[in-house]
């Protein structure tokens, strides 16, 4: 009987799905997915007698495929590897070569699973059917055909701490059998990497600085892009050292750089302490990476105040000839504290007699001092002239020690911003002038004044103990005993009673006769 010639293929196919056991000898295999073996030698050798046999019996021709299956011998990233580059390409290596055409996005494909450390664990035999979040990940496919490599490229960055699963089905065709497919679905699952560690590179000013600038930023800089949203006054606080109050500002990133700026100065000689909390993170951040480790304590001090110091005197020391009517005036280096200003530590003295110098009073016992617009200097001014030819001595008062009076500057602290030592110089007022007489009268050289004419005269400014003033002499040209220059009193008698005629009142002589 005349038989049509035919060709048998034999092909072993296992398609089997999700569930079924994973061999360990298969180089791409994962949780439920099985990758076809070789041909067994048992299976090879019954086949070969079976085709001796029938070509014995008859000339029918009968062909057996003895190859092995399409199978997937290298993945890369490796299943269940840890420490994925973000930037990694998904590599499938084939056992021969495959049609291009049927490398698609639903024959090979990628799948963003959770982020590592979320406590989502997915089930040994689950692959995406259940409640785990899928998200599928876009990106490229191409195909080497001399290394039989297909390759899945991402069309950006994985993230960190991220577990991935990646599929390449039974869609995938044989190149030199185009019926012949991948016999079952090949799944492997990586994780990336976790974000790079995030840490404080520097921060200004230092730690255990003394003597920072009282208006300056706080500066810290990480080694990755900082979270703006991250800093704020909850993760990076800043403090008074000594007494707990915050001290208020603004926050402004850069990337790597987070700058705080005080709304007010720090103040001098303060203590002052920055935290930076584990809340301060980079741009990336997962739960198991891009966070400080632990918090950080930083403490510093700002300068001291710069020493108060008297930058000038008017009139200035050793001034000779001051008017009477002088008032002093005297300026610093900085605005003062005022209320440091009194009466035991700016002196105004008279001190020409040395041992018993007399305080000079001022002229409004309310405002002893009156103080400059700018804070400054301060003026005094006498209550009276000062006298001729006096020494005055002027003393401001200074001392370290926080606890003696001194003049202090308004900014000054326990440490600093006092007048150092006292300053005292002296001046002295003019001598009084010459006295002259600036005016006589009757003047002088006149002829022909009345016998009973006053003379006066004046001098050049008020005199002291005088005798002999216009007040004191006798009017008409009289003595102190009235009698004028003749020796008659104002009738013209002498000391006897007589007039020039030698007669008595009655008009007798000295004998009685009249």
């Amino acid at each position: 009987m005349d038989l049509e010639k035919t060709s048998m293929t034999h092909q072993m196919k296992n398609r089997s799905r999700a569930g079924a056991k994973t061999d360990k000898g298969a180089p791409a295999s994962r949780k439920g997915t099985e990758t076809m073996h070789a041909t067994t030698p048992r299976l090879a050798i019954a086949t070969l007698l079976l085709v001796i046999a029938m070509t014995a019996c008859s000339e029918q021709d009968f062909t057996v495929n003895l190859d092995q299956p399409l199978r997937v011998v290298a993945v890369e990233p490796s299943g269940e590897s840890e420490g994925a580059r973000i930037d990694s390409l998904v590599k499938v290596t084939f056992s021969e070569g495959v049609e291009a055409d049927s490398l698609t996005e639903e024959s090979f494909y990628l799948e963003r699973i959770e982020a590592a450390g979320s406590g989502s664990e997915a089930d040994d035999d689950d692959e995406g059917d259940g409640d785990e979040a899928v998200e599928r990940v876009d990106g490229s496919i191409s195909y080497d055909a001399d290394t039989l490599t297909a390759t899945f490229q991402p069309e950006g960055l994985l993230d960190y701490s991220t577990r991935y699963r990646a599929v390449v089905t039974t869609g995938v065709e044989r190149e030199r059998a185009p019926d012949a497919t991948l016999p079952i679905d090949v799944i492997w699952v990586f994780e990336t990497r976790h974000p790079p560690e995030f840490h404080l590179v520097s921060f200004t000013p230092g730690a255990g600085t003394n003597g920072a600038d009282i208006d300056t930023d706080l500066r810290a800089v990480f080694n990755r892009t900082v979270d703006a949203d991250t800093a704020h006054d909850e993760t990076f606080i800043v403090s008074d050292a000594d007494t707990g109050d915050p001290i208020e500002g603004g926050f402004t990133v850069d990337e790597k750089e987070v700058v705080f700026t005080p709304t007010e100065d720090l103040g001098y000689s303060r203590h002052v302490r920055v935290e930076l909390t584990e809340g301060l993170t980079a741009t990336v951040v997962t739960p198991k990476g891009g966070f400080l480790e632990h918090p950080i304590d930083i403490t510093f001090r700002t300068a001291h105040p710069p020493l108060l110091r008297v930058v000038s005197a008017d009139p200035g020391p050793g001034s000779k000839d001051l008017l009477r009517s002088t008032s002093f005036e005297v300026r610093f280096s900085e605005e003062i504290d005022f209320a440091s200003a009194t009466e035991e530590t700016v002196l105004f003295e008279d001190i020409t007699y040395p041992d018993s110098p007399e305080p000079i009073l001022p002229a409004d016992a309310d405002e002893r001092l009156v103080l400059h617009d700018d804070g400054a200097g301060f003026t005094f001014i006498p209550e009276e002239l000062l006298g001729f030819s006096r020494t005055i001595r002027i003393t401001l008062k200074g001392s370290p020690d926080p606890e003696e009076p001194s003049l202090r500057s308004a900014r000054a602290t326990d440490e600093g911003g006092y007048l150092a030592a006292d300053f005292m110089y002296e001046v002295g007022t003019t001598p009084p002038p010459d006295l002259t007489v600036v005016s006589t009268e009757p003047g002088a050289g006149t002829i022909g004044a009345p016998i009973h004419t006053a003379v006066s005269v004046r001098f050049s400014e008020p005199i002291e103990d005088f005798t002999g003033t216009h007040e004191d002499a006798p009017e008409n040209g009289e003595d102190e005993n009235g009698e004028d220059e003749n020796g008659e009193d104002e009738n013209g008698e002498d000391e006897n009673g007589e007039d020039e005629n030698g007669e008595d009142e009655n008009g007798e002589d000295e004998n009685g006769e009249d």
